[in-house]
């Protein structure tokens, strides 16, 4: 392993708990270490691709990464406040009725759900007119 996957790792463990971007990453990386985005980029392919890492769109069209927390599949919640994401598990036959109404054999799916987290919901009840 690099020591630029290195540090990618410790910062997704830091921050496990959030997608974050390739400019995310890059605004982490500790001072005095010289990693430019191409760099950042091209690690962050290589541990999605080895399974360390997952991808997600955020709400604003982004994608963001997080260190893979199960072999499981799974799904997310993700608020649109902090950005605090949540992992929840997927029934294996959860889209098995809408597929087989429309004669459609489905190979994978993946499933991002945006709203806010109950500490988001009650900033936002305490700063609503």
């Amino acid at each position: 392993m690099t020591s630029h996957k290195k540090i990618l790792i410790d910062l997704f463990i830091e921050h496990h708990d959030r997608f974050l971007s390739i400019a995310d990453l890059s605004a982490l990386i500790p001072l005095g270490v010289q990693i430019d985005q191409t760099t950042i980029y091209r690690a962050v392919q290589n541990l999605e691709k080895n399974g360390l890492v997952e991808s997600a769109s955020t709400d604003k069209g982004h994608t963001g990464y997080v260190l893979r927390h199960s072999d499981h599949h799974h799904h997310h919640l993700i608020c649109t406040g902090c950005g605090q994401i949540v992992s929840i598990p997927c029934h294996p036959d959860l889209w098995q009725d809408v597929a087989n109404q429309y004669n459609f054999q489905e190979t994978h799916h993946k499933v991002e759900i945006y709203g806010l987290c109950e500490a988001c919901q009650k900033i936002d009840k305490h700063s609503s007119p």
